[in-house]
């Protein structure tokens, strides 16, 4: 016997409309057949559930009739029974004699409201004299719901009696004479029900077990996730801090050995220009004595002499300063520089060191012990993460 869906599970989730024909998907989603069909007609044979995204007609079914194989899938006469329950509750009771009098009884095997004297004569027919004859005002979703029978498939309008646990077939008293009278397990439809229905319990059981156990699993994953955040975003603070505090002492190394430079830059220049200043002077005072020797030379023997004498001192000076030899600093050397000489071997290793600092480390892989020497491996164990 059907028993009733609730509402919420009356409304198929493509059209939003009450289900009509509700056919169950593999993934075990129901859909209305006209939907499935047009989803299918959309999306290609191969479109999946349009829930879950799961397949809904096999692989392989290319070139081969999709209504007949939506028909194949199995409707679910228990949200058939509930939509078509509702529907027939809700709508205006009038007998179907006229269409106008009013109904006050309805037939669950006909599916018919009569008014009281269409509802006599049904009674007096030997052919339904047996239905079940209920009042409407005391019907509702459940009862007319689980008041469904199916039919038989081999001989239709006949009630299925009897259900073969063989075959696994509903059937009616013609097919339990017939073509299943040597099945060893058939029985009545209360019995099989009830073992059925025992079964069922069971197993919901077991899923209500199992869901709470997914449930479980997915809570742990939001947690998991929220801490892999917060792990997340604390490596990511400690890289940027700790290349920050790499970035400001490579900075402050770079403005100290700039600042230093210039020092030495400035005191080069210094000296530079004093050089020159004394060059230039000696260069004037040659340039003077020069031209005083040059007039003597051409000077009469008499004014010559008493100028020599006069002039002892100078032209002696003069003798002096044409021996001497200046000893002048060019070289950039002489003022320091090479202090700052960067070893090309010591470069390389420390850009290596620098491009490979702070690489994500395997948990796997154990961790490589430290063998720092230099300033720079020391301060790359912390960034290993």
């Amino acid at each position: 016997m059907a028993a009733a869906a609730p509402p919420s599970d009356e409304e198929c989730p493509v059209c939003h409309d009450d289900f009509t024909d509700p056919k169950i998907l593999p993934c075990t989603h129901l859909v209305c057949r006209k939907c499935v069909l047009s989803w299918l007609h959309t999306g290609g044979n191969q479109a999946g559930c349009p829930l879950c995204r799961a397949s809904i007609l096999p692989h392989g079914c290319s070139g081969q009739d999709v209504a007949a194989l939506v028909d194949d899938l199995p409707t679910d006469i228990i949200t058939k029974a509930a939509v078509e329950s509702r529907r027939v509750l809700n709508e205006k009771h009038v007998c179907v004699c006229d269409g106008t009098t009013k109904a006050t009884s309805f037939c669950m095997q006909c599916s018919i409201k009569f008014c009281p004297s269409c509802c006599k004569v049904h009674k007096m027919i030997p052919a339904t004299r047996e239905h079940k004859i209920k009042q409407i005002s005391t019907l509702t979703v459940d009862k007319l719901a689980a008041s469904y029978q199916s039919s038989c498939a081999v001989h239709p309008g006949r009630p299925v009696e009897q259900f073969c646990s063989s075959h696994q077939e509903l059937i009616c008293l013609n097919c339990s004479t017939s073509t299943h009278r040597r099945c060893p397990d058939v029985e009545g439809i209360a019995g099989a029900a009830m073992v059925k229905r025992q079964r069922l319990k069971e197993q919901e059981k077991e899923l209500e077990g199992k869901k709470d156990e997914l449930q479980l699993q997915v809570c742990q994953l939001d947690i998991a996730a929220a801490d892999g955040l917060t792990t997340f975003k604390a490596m990511k603070d400690n890289v940027k801090s700790t290349f920050d505090e790499l970035r400001n002492i490579l900075d402050k190394r770079c403005r100290d050995a700039t600042a230093e430079i210039q020092g030495k830059e400035d005191e080069f220049l210094q000296d530079n220009k004093s050089q020159k200043s004394d060059l230039e002077k000696k260069r004037a005072r040659s340039a003077a004595l020069c031209s005083t020797v040059s007039r003597l030379a051409s000077a009469s023997d008499d004014p010559l002499l008493a100028m020599l004498v006069k002039l002892k001192s100078r032209l002696e000076d003069a003798e002096l300063l044409s021996r001497h030899k200046d000893v002048v600093r060019q070289e950039v050397s002489a003022a320091g520089i090479g202090d700052f000489f960067f070893d090309p071997q010591s470069s390389a290793r420390l850009k290596k060191q620098i491009a490979e600092y702070g690489q994500m480390r395997d948990p796997k892989q154990p961790q490589r012990p430290f063998r720092g020497n230099t300033w720079f491996e020391y301060a790359s164990v912390p960034g290993q993460f």
